[in-house]
């Protein structure tokens, strides 16, 4: 199969990052095909092996992209090993074969790689790179189990380019896992960072990520940037008059942006709204939590950062139908999953494939019995489920209507473009769940469709709405409540 051509917008941030060998950021949209320009960048420096780093449900997409736009470039994923010795036995394995195959110019025979295709061309300069161009795919939760081995062996040293995608996984500079990736790869000769949003909460996010890509930009040390560009008011940290100007200004010597709207010619996004009220022992509990919840807000002594995350999620989860106890699960009357039911029965859904997402596993088995015992055929994604096969199933199966995913589980997935419709049961509390999940539907390939719909089921009076109404501002909700006084704000009225 021909690979596809590069669009206008793809060959522009090529351009860019061929400018910019040392370093670069990708920041696009959902659906613009950074995938597709990476690999591009890949093809132009494959003398020696790719690190490719991603979430977990992300290198299963990278594969799929691989075997389509370069089906040259061979690749182990270590991510699918499972337990860090097996991991570092692949990665041991999969390197002693790429250097025979140097010596010998063979195709690595021990590695997982993809089958070359006799419609790949070569690069115009193939006589200075090795025939067969390797990449180590891992995810992110792997690395620090593999630091020690990465060191071990002569791997740094000849590793070129180091790919990290969804870059937002490493804002948090203090974290071990973002420690153990600067400390790795920090003397890799080049690197590409990929993101949807570089800054998913506050502008502090960006400093992590534009390190890994030039150190000298906002400095090597993340006390120092927050003292220039930012001053603590309370318990937030403001920025500085002008701060954002300049800031913005050093982020796009070293990046570019690329906007859906500004790239592709995509159906309008349409955003509606089901008002539902809650049943009578719906209500019952959710009061008591409530009460209790802001009992202990209002008392003023201090309160664990986990203990107010789990009363605020357990409020949410009485608005979807149920609460989680030390015995289990307990299921109540659910007037949501009556609506879900009586929208699908409708004569406009009857026909047409609708993704369904919500929060909650126990949510997740309740649709499913419920889309069971109405004989509709559907796919689970979540991870009690082949989340690749079902997902393939969706997309190429006329029989199979309904996609029920895990909304934190909505990133790297390029076969929910066959639907208009998504329907939100329920919302997590991150903004970037939000984002990827719309984004799923909203891609290239929805170009078949008059216009992409989000429906949200709301609960009135609940936080179930506050939670809604934060989100389309664009504001993580996670981040918001961390702060007892928020959180008590956010009660107010709900």
């Amino acid at each position: 199969m021909p690979i596809p051509p590069l669009m206008e917008h793809q060959k522009r941030a090529l351009a860019y990052g061929l400018n910019h060998p040392r370093g670069w950021g990708l920041l696009g949209d959902v659906g613009v095909g950074k995938t597709k320009i990476a690999l591009e960048f890949i093809r132009c420096l494959s003398r020696y092996p790719v690190v490719i780093l991603g979430r977990k449900d992300d290198i299963q997409t990278w594969k799929e992209e691989i075997s389509i736009h370069f089906p040259r470039l061979h690749y182990t994923s270590i991510a699918d090993a499972r337990g860090t010795k097996k991991r570092i036995k692949l990665l041991t394995e999969s390197w002693e074969a790429w250097q025979r195959s140097m010596r010998e110019r063979t195709p690595p025979t021990r590695t997982r790689s993809v089958k070359i295709s006799k419609t790949a061309s070569p690069p115009s300069d193939s006589s200075n790179r090795h025939p067969y161009p390797f990449a180590f795919l891992l995810n992110y939760d792997s690395l620090r189990g593999l630091e020690k081995s990465f060191r071990a062996h002569t791997i740094l040293k000849q590793i070129e380019l180091i790919v990290l995608d969804e870059c937002s996984e490493i804002k948090h500079s203090h974290t071990k896992r973002t420690k153990s990736i600067w400390r790795v790869f920090r003397g890799s000769s080049s690197k590409l960072l990929m993101t949807g949003g570089l800054v998913t909460n506050s502008v502090m996010d960006v400093f992590s990520p534009i390190r890994m890509i030039d150190p000298s930009l906002f400095g090597d040390n993340f006390y120092w940037f927050r003292k220039r560009y930012f001053y603590q008011a309370g318990f937030e940290w403001v920025p500085r008059p002008k701060s954002l100007k300049r800031i913005r200004k050093k982020i796009f010597t070293c990046c570019i942006r690329l906007k859906k709207e500004e790239c592709l010619d995509l159906p309008p996004r349409v955003y509606e709204k089901r008002w539902l009220d809650l049943s009578r022992r719906q209500r019952k509990e959710y009061r008591r939590v409530k009460d209790e919840f802001e009992l202990r807000l209002r008392d003023g002594s201090k309160l664990e950062l986990l203990y107010v995350v789990q009363q605020f999620t357990k409020l949410l989860q009485i608005s979807g139908g149920f609460y989680y106890t030390p015995d289990g699960p307990v299921s109540l009357d659910c007037p949501k999953l009556d609506a879900l039911r009586a929208l699908l029965d409708l004569p406009e859904f009857r026909n047409k494939k609708v993704v369904i997402w919500a929060a909650f596993n126990h949510e997740i088995r309740r649709i499913h019995r419920a889309l069971k015992k109405d004989g509709i055929r559907h796919v689970l994604f979540w991870k009690h489920s082949n989340r690749n096969r079902n997902r393939r199933r969706f997309a190429n199966d006329p029989r199979i209507k309904i996609f029920v995913g895990q909304v934190r589980l909505g990133v790297g997935i390029n076969d929910l473009a066959v639907s208009d419709t998504a329907i939100y049961y329920s919302r997590s509390l991150r903004l970037s769940d939000r984002i990827q999940s719309e984004g799923r539907t909203h891609r290239k390939g929805s170009e078949i469709h008059k216009s992409i719909t989000y429906i949200d089921l709301l609960t009135r009076k609940t936080v179930d709405v506050k939670v809604y109404n934060m989100l389309r501002e664009a504001r993580d909700v996670a981040n918001y409540i961390m702060d007892g006084k928020r959180a008590l704000e956010m009660l107010q009225d709900a």
